[in-house]
């Protein structure tokens, strides 16, 4: 509910942020200017290819920000912390870069060669693991929000466990990885069924 309200809230400051701007007395280049800052990553500062968004209301390329959020909780924007790490995909925004690698093929003529390259879309390396584990088992993955938390919170934990286990404290590596993953169950607030 929180992911939803917070999507809400985004979107409504998006279309109000972008429209305003838009909407006033801008010149041609300044209008210009802001329609393709919003097609760029705060964090690349490219052109984005999967532009997703965050909890803070800001559209970032997927990977910089899964990247961005790895190391940190924060806006990279804003500075202040994150209530949730979801990303939602901003198709608004992608159909806006769409147009824009379209209408720059169409400026160039029909010579795409002259046009700004556009990558071509690939998957994601969790996309591709899904592909390979469904393939190679049968069964298909479960890949939402809740295992995304469950997992970012079991790799944070990580890093002092296979230390623990290296030196052959196992006792202790057995409570903090029972810690860590109570932990990352209870960031991703799944509840046992009663």
């Amino acid at each position: 509910m929180l992911d939803e309200a917070c999507a809400r809230a985004a979107r409504a400051r998006l279309e109000k942020e972008y429209l305003s701007a838009l909407e006033s007395s801008l010149s041609d280049q300044r209008a210009e200017r802001v329609i393709f800052d919003a097609l760029t990553c705060s964090i690349s500062l490219d052109i984005m290819q999967d532009p997703v968004m965050a909890c803070d209301g800001h559209t970032y390329e997927r990977a910089a920000i899964e990247a961005w959020l790895s190391a940190n909780s924060t806006s990279p924007k804003t500075g202040e912390v994150l209530e949730s790490t979801t990303l939602i995909p901003n198709h608004s925004v992608r159909q806006l870069i769409d147009a824009f690698h379209q209408a720059a093929i169409d400026a160039c003529g029909a010579d795409e060669t002259k046009a700004p390259p556009r990558r071509a879309r690939t998957m994601s390396k969790a996309s591709a693991l899904y592909v390979l584990l469904a393939e190679a088992t049968g069964a298909h993955c479960r890949s939402d929000d809740v295992v995304r938390e469950l997992l970012r919170g079991a790799r944070q934990h990580l890093t002092k466990f296979v230390p623990e286990l290296q030196n052959n404290l196992l006792e202790q590596a057995q409570v903090n990885s029972q810690v860590g993953l109570g932990h990352a169950f209870s960031r991703c607030k799944v509840k046992a069924p009663s």
